[in-house]
């Protein structure tokens, strides 16, 4: 229902949200440092709708946007390379 592709690029935003190692306050210090995101830095697209988590497969896609991005410019510089080899 309401179905509709993402055109907005999300690579800049992807660049730009710090990733974290962190414990939780109960967690003892001795243990690995979990890794993520901090909810609130956190683009708004992959939040729950209320607010206080973050939404794994939203996240995921969120991603996958943005190697679609990457690999778009990849091949973009590819056929750069080319020419100039050319």
């Amino acid at each position: 229902k309401n179905i509709e592709p993402v055109v907005d690029s999300y690579l800049d935003n992807i660049e730009n949200t710090t990733v974290y190692r962190y414990h939780y306050l109960d967690d003892n210090d001795a243990e690995f440092k979990r890794l993520g995101l901090i909810l609130e830095e956190s683009p708004a697209e992959i939040v729950e709708p209320r607010g206080t988590s973050i939404e794994l497969y939203a996240m995921s896609s969120y991603l996958w946007k943005g190697v679609q991005e990457l690999s778009a410019k990849v091949r973009q510089l590819e056929e750069r390379i080319i020419q100039l080899e050319a």
